[in-house]
């Protein structure tokens, strides 16, 4: 019997919206290479009108004639020049043509400018991805960047220097050649001196997480590359602080302009002293991320349970929660956490786990949407953060789910988004036999940040269509379980052949 293929597609009343070239970077990727690699060099043309060297295809021109001019007349023209047209853009009637090997393309431009059926005629451009993939030597060992896309957020912001994010911790190591760029002079409140240096490791772990320099063939790419470090040190060489120390980091961060103070660090006491520093730091406006907790219980960790505070649990390269982060109501959403690599004392590299690692993505994150938009507020940097969650399905222990980079900075822009996910396919029983009831489960969400109208969704089973469902909208950020009832004809259960 052969095994049970279920196949989804959603179909929107606005699937016009969506662009062909979806459809199109899915092809060409195996066997026979794309023309484009095949002809692209680097081959660079001078634009009159932006005043750049920009890349172009090697022997190639789009030519655009008058409007009615006939075939035959296109023809002559082209013989006239040697050209050997490639391609048609119908309705733009733009001409793809290959120039002969003896004319270089300014000389063909300038050749074709002079014949009066001529509209124009320009180089084949090249253009690339709004996706960046950093040269930093380590940065396939960062799984969490593709599962954040973070790839597709540095296309949009890369950071700031005019943005601050206060690190208290354990200090940093000031000299690492890929933070001591981003560093800017802090304060070491367990000896009372200016020198934060870092005798424990995790403070230079959770820096390099936020803000260690990007593409720079160093290391490892932080999450805000420009934005700067201020590292306040309020835990000792073995890992140790005080609530004491912690208020006066989080006072010192908010009166030396940071506006966002991250805060991988806790304990379960609550402390008035400690509350009271968060709300003067909330007050002046800055953003505050902390860790909730590393030890598997529901149980509140502070300062991550406070009001106003953001509080991130730990997730792999699955989405799955950290069995030993904590959880409860006080967890506001999460981020990667486990198996993190990231910078080391002594201009070292090396793999750290729990939600420091989430609070520091966090914040590294809020860096990228303040860079982006200074004048957004609190309530607009955490509306925009929670808004832009990817939903998991997992009670509480991730809050509103996990983060994502690129939906938030689309939404810090105003970039319209359709996007429209699967996230879960459940099938009861799991390999149902001929004629018995079985139950398909759909979890959608709105992942973009428009309102979907109303919509249809339907369930093909081996290629055949066997029900479907109304959905009359979507809302941004909106989760919905749709369920659909079947009556197999041949049995999902694998044989094994």
């Amino acid at each position: 019997m052969k095994k049970l293929i279920v196949l989804l597609i959603l179909i929107l009343s606005i699937v016009g919206l969506l662009t062909a070239a979806q459809a199109d970077s899915k092809t060409g990727l195996a066997g026979k290479k794309p023309r484009f690699r095949q002809l692209f060099r680097k081959k660079r043309f001078y634009d009159s009108r932006t005043k750049k060297r920009v890349r172009v295809v090697k022997s190639e021109i789009l030519v655009k004639f008058k409007p009615g001019l006939k075939l035959k007349k296109v023809r002559r023209i082209s013989t006239k020049h040697s050209l050997v047209q490639r391609k048609l853009i119908e309705k733009l009637q733009g001409h793809l043509m290959k120039i002969p090997e003896e004319k270089t393309i300014e000389e063909m431009i300038e050749e074709l400018k002079k014949d009066p059926d001529v509209i124009y005629a320009e180089p084949n451009f090249t253009l690339q991805s709004l996706s960046t993939v950093p040269d930093d030597e380590y940065f396939d060992r960062q799984w969490a960047a593709k599962k954040i896309e973070l790839n597709n957020a540095w296309g949009l912001e890369k950071g700031s220097a005019d943005v601050t994010i206060a690190v208290l911790d354990s200090g940093i190591d000031l000299e690492h050649p890929d933070l001591k760029q981003n560093i800017i002079p802090g304060y070491d409140f367990v000896n009372d001196d200016s020198n934060a240096w870092d005798d424990n490791g995790h403070g230079t772990a959770i820096a390099g997480v936020i803000g260690a320099i990007g593409d720079n063939r160093e290391g490892i790419a932080g999450v805000d590359w420009q934005s700067k470090l201020m590292p306040l040190k309020v835990v000792d060489g073995d890992g140790i602080g005080t609530y004491y120390d912690v208020a006066r980091g989080i006072i010192y961060a908010a009166d030396h302009n940071a506006r966002i103070i991250n805060l991988s660090i806790g304990g379960y006491a609550y402390s008035y002293a400690l509350k009271d520093a968060v709300d003067y730091a909330l007050e002046k406006g800055c953003v505050l991320v902390a860790a909730v907790g590393n030890d598997g219980i529901d149980a509140p960790m502070y300062p991550a349970a406070y009001e106003g505070v953001i509080g991130a649990a730990a997730t792999d390269s699955q989405d799955k929660v950290d069995k030993n982060s904590n959880y409860g109501d006080f967890v506001d959403l999460a981020a990667p956490g486990l198996s993190i690599y990231t910078t080391k004392p002594e201009g070292r590299y090396g793999y750290n786990s729990g939600s420091s690692l989430a609070c520091s993505y966090t914040s590294g994150l809020v860096g990228l949407i303040l860079s982006s938009k200074p004048s957004l507020s609190r309530d607009n940097i955490e509306g925009i953060l929670y808004n832009s969650c990817d939903y998991i399905k997992e009670d509480n222990s991730y809050g509103r789910g996990r983060i994502n980079a690129y939906r938030a900075l689309l939404t810090t822009k105003g970039i319209e988004n359709i996007d429209i996910a699967i996230l879960d396919l459940e099938v009861i029983p799991e390999s149902p036999f001929p004629g018995q009831k079985t139950e398909i489960s759909v979890t959608l969400q709105n992942q973009g940040n428009v309102k979907i109208p109303g919509s249809i969704l339907r369930l093909y089973i081996d290629g055949v269509a066997v029900n479907n469902a109304s959905i009359s909208s979507l809302a941004p950020n909106e989760v919905i379980i749709k369920k659909f009832d079947w009556l197999p004809e041949t049995s999902g259960k694998e044989t094994g052949n």
